[in-house]
């Protein structure tokens, strides 16, 4: 576990703790936060990525430590953009959609001539027009959603060049080359790569889904910049909600409406940080302290910002709790 100590304008590296190879109890982790920061009277509140050993309130880290001390607890709005893009990308038409893009990058980039062929390709539309994209085809982890959107749009920019990559002599020799009986399987793989450059609705649904994820990767990775001030974080998620509602017509040509409501859903669960994995606590805590918070005057040497926290707000799991002091907000 690495920690982190920040204020307005600087972040600082405070301490890294090793508890072994296996998963632990956010009890461990936060027996480890307690040493560190002592009674808790310099922090306001604690940020965390979204898994459940950290943010559960019952076991969790979170939890743990909300026993403790009267601090702000939210989850990473970077982390939460991240989990929309897996919650988009695995919807059935999507994942199709990258199975597919997948499917053409491996296909080109498994044979040197082939993938030599298309580089040649490339620079020809660019004599032809300097603005033509250059970008290489792209192939992402598994486990790492925010990057298929950078796959798709990769074949997407290039898709006129491996169309021109089926006519060519180079590959019309490698597929001959495949029309054996022992190389059986390898030519089902360039009869699959033909059928899926020549089909339009292939392409339109490749188009469909990145107008429908790009807003989700720039804001992805906008956020986590490092000069990104926090002001940003509340409008960025706002616009990407409201791209979600008012889809593109790229989206609504190529989607079913049930496509295109599950894509609102994702949105709105990761907005109201609903289920397991916390969401965006961390913007609903900024509404709230815009529009909810109010000071008061306990005495004449400090002012104190107070607020009354809700379980939308705090994520404590409580249906209402006492006004909570926030130290010099």
């Amino acid at each position: 576990m690495n920690i982190s100590l920040a204020k307005v304008g600087i972040a600082t590296y405070a301490w890294t703790a090793w508890f072994g190879k296996r998963a632990h109890s956010g009890a461990i982790y936060a027996d480890e936060v307690k040493r560190l920061v002592g009674d808790g009277s310099d922090i306001i509140a604690m940020c965390a990525d979204n898994t459940s050993s950290n943010t559960s309130m019952q076991k969790g880290l979170f939890g743990v430590l909300s026993e403790f001390f009267e601090w702000f607890f939210i989850g990473c709005c970077v982390h939460a953009m991240d989990l929309l893009s897996e919650d988009v990308a695995k919807l059935d038409d999507i994942a199709q959609c990258i199975a597919d893009c997948k499917c053409i990058v491996l296909h080109v980039i498994r044979y040197p001539m082939i993938y030599e062929t298309f580089l040649e390709l490339q620079k020809a539309r660019c004599r032809i027009d300097p603005k033509a994209s250059m970008l290489g085809l792209k192939t992402f982890p598994d486990t790492r959603f925010a990057y298929a959107f950078f796959m798709i749009f990769s074949v997407v920019v290039n898709w006129s060049n491996l169309a021109q990559l089926v006519d060519t002599p180079e590959w019309k020799l490698m597929k001959r080359a495949a029309g054996t009986a022992k190389k059986a399987k390898r030519r089902a793989a360039f009869l699959k790569f033909e059928g899926l450059v020549y089909n339009v609705a292939t392409r339109k649904t490749a188009e469909a889904a990145v107008a429908v994820m790009q807003p989700i990767s720039t804001a992805l990775h906008y956020l986590e910049g490092d000069n990104v001030d926090s002001s940003h974080v509340m409008a960025i998620f706002v616009v990407a909600d409201q791209n979600a509602k008012n889809p593109p017509a790229e989206a609504m040509e190529a989607f079913d409406e049930e496509t295109l409501d599950a894509t609102k859903t994702c949105f709105a669960g990761r907005w109201n940080g609903k289920g397991r994995k916390v969401g965006v606590k961390c913007i609903r805590l900024l509404y709230d302290l815009f529009c909810r918070c109010e000071l008061v005057e306990p005495g004449p040497a400090r002012r104190h910002a107070r607020m009354e926290v809700d379980e939308t707000s705090s994520g404590h799991g409580e249906e209402s709790e006492a006004a909570r002091g926030v130290p010099q907000v």
